[in-house]
């Protein structure tokens, strides 16, 4: 289970992490789907980590509203 779970668009992946690892630095663990391995259903594993979660921040920006 994980403090933040991070919603985000593709696209924006390099922002997601960076925001992660500034969560992280400040003594928060931190989920995105970075996490998810091979072969898994990514569609049950976001549901079950997003359940988990304390919080969730999800990344808003203009390719994510397209």
């Amino acid at each position: 289970m994980a403090d933040v779970f991070i919603g985000y668009k593709r696209e924006d992946a390099q922002v997601s992490a960076a925001f992660a690892e500034l969560l992280r630095a400040s003594g928060y663990t931190v989920w995105f789907d970075e996490g998810i391995q091979t072969g898994t259903s990514w569609d049950r594993t976001i549901e079950q980590e997003i359940r988990a979660a304390c919080a969730v921040m999800v990344l808003w920006s203009r390719r994510s509203c397209d």
